[in-house]
C-alpha cells in the first residue's frame, strides 16, 4: 500500500479524525502517521491550517513540536504562526529546563524553514556560545540568514567552532549557500576529526566545484 497515496487522497475532515486519534488506518502502525497528517493539513487551505494552529498550543508536547515544524512554511505563515513560534522560544518558565531548550531550537529551526527572522540579535546571539551544540548552532544559521550582510563572518566563526555540530552546519551553509569566500576553511575541514563535520566539508566542496564549474 502507498501510504502517501493514502495521505493525499484523505479529506481534510478525514485527516483530522486520524489526528484524533479516531479511525486510525491498520497501515498506521508502519509510519509516523501524526507527522504525515500535519504535513499534509498544511497543505490544505485555510480549513487544515486553523486546525493546526489550533493544536500548537502548550499541551502535548510531542504533537505541538509536530504542528509547529508542519506550520513553518511559506504556505502557511502568517502572524499567527509567527506568535505560535515566538512562543515556543520564549515559553521556558512553564517547562522543564530540557524541554524549554528544545522548544528554543525548534523555534529557530522553524523561523529558518520558514524563511522569516523576526527574533533580533539580542535574543539569539548569546545561544552562539550555548553548550547545547544543536541549539549553539541553530542560533549560528539564525543569526547567518537574519543578517546577511555578516554572513560570511558569522560562518567562518562557525567553521572555526569547537562545536562539531556547529562546524558541521557551517559547511553546509557554505556549500549551499555557494559562500566562496569560505572556500578555503572549508577545505580545511576536510580531515576533521569528526567524521559528519569532514562528510559535510566535502558535500559542500563537491557544490563549489559544481557551481564554478557552470558557464
Amino acid at each position: 500500500m502507498d501510504i502517501n497515496h493514502q495521505i493525499r487522497k484523505a479529506s481534510v475532515s478525514q485527516l483530522i479524525r486520524w489526528w484524533t486519534g479516531e479511525e486510525i488506518p491498520r497501515w498506521a502502525g508502519t509510519t509516523s502517521l501524526h507527522q504525515k497528517v500535519a504535513a499534509e493539513l498544511s497543505h490544505r487551505g485555510s480549513k487544515g491550517i486553523q486546525f493546526l494552529k489550533a493544536q500548537a498550543r502548550p499541551g502535548d508536547n510531542r504533537k505541538r513540536s509536530i504542528v509547529l515544524w508542519a506550520l513553518a512554511r511559506k504556505g502557511s505563515y502568517d502572524s499567527e504562526v509567527e506568535s505560535l513560534f515566538t512562543e515556543a522560544f520564549y515559553n521556558g518558565a512553564s517547562l522543564e529546563p530540557e524541554t524549554a531548550l528544545a522548544y528554543k531550537e525548534l523555534a529557530l529551526d522553524c523561523f529558518i524553514k520558514a524563511g522569516q527572522f523576526p527574533l533580533g540579535r539580542s535574543e539569539v546571539e548569546p545561544l552562539l556560545e550555548h553548550e547545547n551544540g544543536h541549539v549553539s548552532a541553530s542560533a549560528m544559521v539564525y543569526l547567518s540568514h537574519k543578517f546577511q550582510e555578516e554572513a560570511v563572518k558569522i560562518l567562518k566563526e562557525g567553521l572555526k567552532s569547537s562545536n562539531p555540530i556547529r562546524r558541521r552546519h557551517a559547511c553546509t551553509e557554505a556549500g549551499f549557500r555557494n559562500m566562496s569566500e569560505l572556500r578555503s576553511e572549508v577545505e580545511s575541514l576536510l580531515r576533521d576529526e569528526d567524521e559528519f563535520v569532514a562528510r559535510s566539508a566535502q558535500i559542500a566542496c563537491d557544490v563549489f566545484i559544481v557551481n564554478n564549474d557552470r558557464p
